[in-house]
């Protein structure tokens, strides 16, 4: 497949997976990396434009040139990041994975990361994205556990304005993964503060990370799918359920377990079930990369529905 052809189809969504395009791109590396890059520069310099055409070849073009680990993508995936929230999010999603995307285009350089964390002007959820990338640094070897709390301890302590915010609870949320025990009275004061709402975080949440053993957390992030760099483009998007194939595939399975579930009740009360089955269903709007199995905080409310949250429910048997 030639590069011209590669990237036509990566700049435009018409519902498909482009394995073969991916592929053939990571193939080329060398000769595809300008475009790529070309590709990343108009969406920067045409923002808007590309939010409202429903425009995705930054979105194949960031996670192939991570997976190159391309620092030349660096500045400017922290200018897209910098972007207002409404065009922001328009053009990728739901911020999901992005937090490897930026570790693996920094190269372990987290000068840039650190300035995102840190403006105020930011989208809050952009500024989370950058907490999380220094993490994805610790367990890629490129950060040092103690250099990411001493400057989580600055942040506590007067680099973050003192008010609620999502960063807050970002940042707290990293320092459990982390297992920050130095700074357990910090996070506490934080909650107490009310900078974290304590329907998401509590105080018994923190000391129940904290009671446990050390080194069992540590592996646990080690371990963990969430906090690596991306190498692998295909792997990471080939599931996402905004790809006409997967929808084919949830329904079919959707279906199995519909007629499984059904088998022996009444026939009327199996149409009920259908009913209340589709009005559940909302589907994704095709500009938005959305996952089917989306990174699960430890304190959202279980997708079982349970009402429990994550980690005292289906987080605890995984």
């Amino acid at each position: 497949m030639e590069v011209k052809e590669i990237i036509s189809q990566l700049e435009t969504f018409d519902g498909s997976f482009p394995k073969e395009a991916l592929e053939a791109a990571i193939e080329r590396k060398e000769e595809i990396i300008p475009e790529l890059l070309k590709m990343l520069k108009y969406t920067v310099e045409n923002a808007e434009k590309a939010a409202t055409d429903e425009y995705w070849g930054h979105t194949y073009a960031l996670y192939l040139l991570a997976q190159f680990g391309n620092k030349e993508a660096y500045p400017l995936f922290i200018e897209l990041l910098s972007l207002p929230n409404d065009t922001l999010w328009a053009l990728l999603g739901e911020l999901d994975g992005w937090d490897s995307v930026l570790a693996s285009v920094s190269c372990g350089d987290d000068s840039m990361i650190l300035q995102l964390i840190e403006n105020d002007n930011i989208d809050e959820y952009a500024r989370c994205v950058a907490l999380n990338s220094l993490v994805t640094l610790h367990v890629a070897g490129k950060k040092k556990r103690e250099e990411i709390i001493e400057y989580f301890s600055e942040l506590f302590n007067g680099k973050l304005d003192r008010s609620f915010s999502a960063v807050w609870m970002g940042l707290v949320n990293c320092c459990l993964d982390l297992y920050a025990d130095e700074l357990h009275d910090d996070i506490i004061k934080a909650i107490q503060d009310d900078l974290v709402w304590e329907g998401e975080i509590s105080i018994s949440d923190v000391e129940e990370v904290f009671a446990e053993d050390k080194q069992t957390v540590i592996d646990k992030l080690f371990k963990s799918e969430r906090y690596q760099l991306i190498d692998d483009t295909i792997k990471e998007m080939e599931w996402w359920s905004c790809f006409k194939d997967n929808k084919q595939l949830d329904d079919d399975i959707a279906d199995s377990l519909f007629d499984a579930a059904t088998e022996y009740i009444p026939q009327e009360e199996a149409d009920q079930f259908r009913k209340r089955q589709e009005s559940y269903y909302q589907p994704e709007s095709p500009g938005e990369p959305v996952r089917t199995e989306p990174k699960i905080g430890r304190n959202q409310p279980c997708p079982c529905g349970s009402g429990k949250k994550y980690k005292k429910c289906c987080g605890k048997k995984s």
